[in-house]
């Protein structure tokens, strides 16, 4: 299961907010770079990071792709060759985490037995956000509990773009 997640990739955050994320991953990475760590709980994005780990997100940006520096694994075949249920939840208001981020990320994985729901305010009965969504889990973890109990889930019952 995931929820409020995606990939970070620019082109998947439409054409008003692409390019702002593909400017900010420069100025995370020349931050990075200069002072030898991110100091994202001080800036208040992404909490305190390793320069490593800063640059390999920015290469996600970028390019789209999942690979990370002085891995021998390749994240992408990986992901393609993933064939179990999942449940992938979007959030209503959720600016790091839109709904084409998480069709960029599921993209990934066209094995996966898919289940796709996308949680509003009007569910939780509360505003939602990419943060929020937590402190209002209460309607989320019913789905999860029924998706996760429906029968034939674990024999692999599971039908793509059921929710």
């Amino acid at each position: 299961m995931i929820v409020a997640t995606g990939s970070v990739w620019f082109r998947a955050f439409g054409a008003l907010r692409g390019p702002g994320l593909l400017l900010t991953q420069l100025l995370i990475t020349a931050t990075a770079a200069v002072l030898g760590r991110w100091p994202g709980t001080r800036l208040g994005f992404g909490g305190d990071q390793p320069r490593g780990v800063m640059r390999d997100w920015a290469r996600q940006v970028r390019t789209g792709r999942y690979r990370a520096r002085g891995s021998a694994l390749d994240y992408e075949t990986a992901l393609g060759t993933l064939d179990l249920p999942v449940l992938a939840v979007s959030v209503e208001r959720d600016a790091y985490a839109p709904v084409g981020a998480l069709d960029h990320l599921l993209a990934k994985t066209p094995r996966a037995r898919l289940t796709r729901h996308h949680l509003t305010a009007r569910e939780t009965g509360t505003r939602l956000d990419h943060f929020a969504w937590a402190r209002a889990g209460g309607a989320l973890a019913k789905r999860v509990a029924a998706w996760a109990t429906a029968d034939g889930r674990r024999a692999g019952g599971c039908r793509a773009g059921e929710s």
